[in-house]
């Protein structure tokens, strides 16, 4: 697949990277949801690593950042 060279705003570049982050959440939620059926608030379950690869295959952060850290 060949991408077109495109130089963004910074805003831009937030606004694209914002998208993929809940898209990729979306993915994960529904992955979840397709195996494991509706789960309660506390309910947490691992997502297969090949999912996970898979997610992040199809929309790729930006950065290569995939966790929340928190910043020191």
């Amino acid at each position: 697949m060949l991408y077109n060279k495109v130089e963004l705003t910074h805003d831009q570049v937030v606004y694209v990277e914002d998208t993929k982050r809940y898209k990729r959440h979306a993915a994960y939620r529904q992955n979840v949801f397709g195996i494991h059926g509706h789960l309660q608030r506390d309910d947490r379950r691992t997502v297969p690593a090949c999912c996970v690869k898979a997610i992040s295959i199809r929309y790729p952060s930006l950065t290569g950042n995939y966790l929340f850290q928190d910043e020191e």
